[in-house]
């Protein structure tokens, strides 16, 4: 028979006591209350980022398409006479019941979008064209042919596609802000390739180098993360189509000139632009014959002249030309030498053993006016005032 050994101590059959339990029950209590206020203020955060973040779309496409299209258009767009199945300046979604107002004091002009229904959330837009003269420098040149000459216009707000590129690459990272600090955006370069092919076809292709880097973003789960964001890794460029003869060839039509139109990227900021480090046009000749190229620097309308004077003192273009023929030559014509605002001459440089540098074949005229239109787009929530999102910039008079 086997005997138990008493060791002397008891065992403890009481439990918890109540003041425990209670004690335990206060404390679960606390914790859940924090952790249900986290995720409540996190889903409220999340909810209004996207709301905010729609605001952001609906006010780019409407900056997009006043830019987009001519007064007489917008006009009838925002009159009584248009319904939503035929409205063009925003896409409606089915069912959509907005409205939309016209008010018109001489050039100006303010278009209101009420109940415009995006992803379930209900916005009003009111966009506002203010008209201003501006003394500009215009440069005449020589008659053309629009059968043999090319020309390229660059848009004077072809940055606010890079912030939107890189708001977007941000969005995909998890941010849920939709808001990005253009301060943080650094642009190394920006160029301008210009390609005439082998059949007189010639495309523009305006590329720009930058990089955001250590860029803080807030996730859904409130959480923050540092990220880098480069043109390597997510690359922005503008393309343009300028002459293609391809319907007119068998006629005669042939590239003989070709007329380069764009804005400096100054150094400097504080006018809208982002401060560009460097600034460059490279022409490419496939073709087998000589053209005529005419780089005209033009004047930013939407920037002051004391601005503009800033951004002349430090600015420089640099200009390469090449062919791959061997034979075909470039005659080159430019005004880089000459300052848009400011004593003294214009900085660049000038590379290309197939180009000659030529003289000024054109006169400027100082004293012409030219009428540009500011633009102010704002979406609230539908029946508020408050602003969710604003977004300013500039077009000329069409």
């Amino acid at each position: 028979m086997r005997v138990k050994k008493e060791t002397g101590q008891k065992l403890n059959n009481k439990g918890l006591s109540l003041v425990e339990v209670l004690v335990a029950m206060l404390i679960l209590s606390v914790v859940s209350i924090v952790f249900l206020r986290s995720f409540s203020q996190s889903a409220i955060m999340n909810r209004d980022a996207k709301v905010k973040q729609y605001a952001l779309t609906l006010a780019q496409s409407l900056m997009e398409s006043v830019k987009a299209y001519d007064r007489i258009t917008l006009d009838q767009q925002f009159g009584s006479g248009v319904d939503n199945d035929n409205f063009k300046i925003f896409q409606l979604e089915n069912g959509d019941g907005s409205t939309r107002a016209l008010t018109q004091s001489g050039e100006n002009r303010v278009y209101q979008l009420n109940n415009v229904t995006l992803s379930n959330n209900q916005y009003d837009a009111k966009i506002t064209i203010t008209a201003t003269t501006k003394t500009a420098q215009l440069l005449t040149v020589e008659p053309v042919n629009k059968y043999n000459d090319a020309f390229f216009k660059q848009d004077n707000d072809e940055q606010v596609g890079l912030y939107s590129t890189i708001a977007l690459e941000l969005a995909n990272l998890g941010d849920i802000t939709g808001v990005l600090d253009a301060n943080e955006i650094d642009l190394d370069g920006r160029q301008i390739n210009v390609t005439i092919a082998s059949d007189d076809t010639v495309t523009v292709d305006v590329a720009y180098s930058y990089e955001v880097n250590d860029y803080t973003i807030i996730k859904s789960d409130l959480t923050t993360e540092e990220v880098d964001i480069t043109s390597s890794t997510n690359p922005y460029s503008v393309s343009y189509s300028c002459y293609d003869n391809s319907a007119t060839k068998s006629n005669g039509a042939k590239l003989e000139k070709l007329y380069l139109y764009y804005y400096p990227a100054y150094k400097t900021s504080g006018y809208g632009w982002l401060p560009c480090d460097s600034d460059a046009i490279s022409i490419v000749n496939n073709s087998t014959t000589l053209k005529d190229i005419y780089i005209l620097k033009q004047k930013n309308t939407t920037i002051s002249d004391t601005n503009t004077a800033i951004g002349e003192n430090t600015y420089a273009m640099a200009v390469s030309c090449n062919n791959t023929s061997g034979t075909a030559d470039l005659n080159v014509y430019h005004n880089l030498g000459t300052k848009l605002e400011g004593a003294g001459s214009g900085s660049y440089s000038f590379s290309g053993a197939s180009a000659t540098e030529r003289g000024t074949p054109w006169v400027e005229d100082t004293d012409s006016t030219v009428l540009v239109f500011d633009v102010k787009v704002e979406v609230m929530k539908h029946g508020s005032t408050e602003v969710l999102c604003e977004l300013t910039g500039t077009t000329n008079v069409k």
